[in-house]
């Protein structure tokens, strides 16, 4: 009952959702109509980029020929062909005129472009927005599919709960009402013996004791049974405290191992996470998909660092890391900034062997440092042959030696 009243507030809720999301959306001819007003707009603006084509395609063949006249303006003779020309300044003057009319037409098209453009974006904006509104829509109504199993009311659930609470109530206060008619049996009971023993002893009365002495007797038993039966109160009382504190405890259990089943549920939820995360995350996903391919991209990377006088050999092991192995196959400790330099610019350009579409564009940043004279002539000679190779798209060097400008196609000078 009690996972029926949740799953009702969910459904609830999923309904509240949805009545405000049908409030603000718009209607469906609304939306219709918004679509329309997008699709005419983006066949303006493309109307207008190819009338702005068609002006930028009549400036140039316009500045052509003016340019081509110009060289002419002045000459009775075509210094070519040596033909006789008539004046062409009248001609340039028309071709002027032209150009300035295309130029205000260029102008007018590209703000009417401009305020379309922008029209468009805002329009798309609002069609994503409405398609993220039915999207959502959707979703909500099929969230409350999963609701149609509930045939109970909130009303009808609050009220067999209700009488459930009432039931296990009554059903306590009638064990809490045997256990104590159970010891007020035993009491009784010990009581009534007592007194059959007491009987017993007066029929069996010798008469030698006096009536003081019986009296005296009398009185000590009756002040013992008033102790006695002050101590039995204090027990049930002690006895009512320790049930009430038992049943707490029994309620905090109940809730504890509910708490402790929720637990475990979300334990194992978050280790699916977890282990999603840490096949799918982007941190260890690319490197072991890279570790797959070591052998190859080890082969690219030993031809590379061939091309510089460097005593050692790398190799690719677990992780993706690289060892430095020497001639005895000994792994050194370290190597100098120069080497390390040298094997990370070929390793690099082993991985974008591998994978070149992923890697268009490489930025080496001062590569040049720590290396050695005949290295850097190497590695002038190497960026010469990517570049001349064309190995990849776009190289972008940032270095301070003057050599660079021999190897390169474009020097930007800070």
């Amino acid at each position: 009952l009690l996972s029926k009243q949740q799953l009702l507030g969910f459904k609830q809720e999923l309904e509240d959702d949805l009545e405000q999301l049908e409030v603000k959306m718009l209607s469906e001819e609304e939306q219709a109509t918004t679509r329309e007003s997008a699709d005419e707009a983006i066949k303006y603006e493309q109307g207008l980029r190819d009338e702005l084509a068609k002006h930028n395609a009549e400036l140039a063949h316009i500045r052509s020929e003016i340019n081509n006249l110009a060289q002419l303006e002045g000459y009775n003779v075509c210094p070519t062909c040596k033909q006789e020309i008539k004046d062409v300044t009248e001609l340039l003057a028309t071709l002027r005129e032209k150009e300035e009319a295309s130029i205000k037409d260029i102008y007018t098209t590209n703000a009417k472009l401009c305020i379309t453009s922008k029209s468009v974006k805002k329009l798309r904006s609002d069609i994503s927005f409405i398609d993220g509104q039915n999207i959502r829509r959707i979703d909500i109504k099929k969230q409350l599919s999963k609701f149609e199993a509930i045939t109970d009311s909130k009303e009808e659930i609050k009220g067999k709960l209700t009488e459930l609470a009432k039931a296990i109530s009554s059903y306590k206060n009638a064990n809490i009402a045997i256990v104590e008619a159970t010891n007020q049996i035993k009491v009784s009971k010990a009581e009534l013996k007592t007194a059959q023993q007491e009987l017993k002893n007066i029929a069996q009365y010798d008469g030698k004791h006096s009536i003081e002495e019986e009296l005296k007797a009398m009185k000590d038993v009756l002040v013992e049974n008033i102790r006695r039966k002050e101590e039995l109160d204090n027990l049930k009382l002690e006895q009512g405290k320790l049930e009430h504190e038992l049943q707490l405890l029994e309620n905090r259990i109940a809730v504890s191992l509910e708490n402790h089943k929720y637990n475990e549920k979300r334990s194992t939820y978050l280790k699916k996470l977890d282990t999603a995360y840490n096949v799918l995350h982007t941190s260890k996903f690319p490197r072991k998909l890279i570790q797959s391919y070591a052998e190859h991209v080890q082969l690219y990377l030993s031809q590379y660092l061939e091309k510089f006088s460097l005593p050692y050999r790398a190799k690719i092991i677990d992780g993706f890391k690289i060892q430095m192995l020497d001639a005895t196959e000994r792994v050194l400790p370290s190597v100098s900034g120069g080497q390390e330099m040298m094997v990370g610019i070929c390793l690099r350009l082993a991985l974008h062997k591998m994978f070149a579409q992923s890697f268009p564009l490489w930025i080496v940043d001062e590569g040049t440092t720590h290396l050695s004279t005949a290295n850097k002539k190497s590695y002038f000679k190497l960026i010469d042959d990517i570049r001349a190779s064309k190995v990849i798209s776009q190289v972008l060097i940032i270095d301070h030696e003057e050599q660079l400008k021999s190897v390169v196609d474009r020097i930007i000078q800070l």
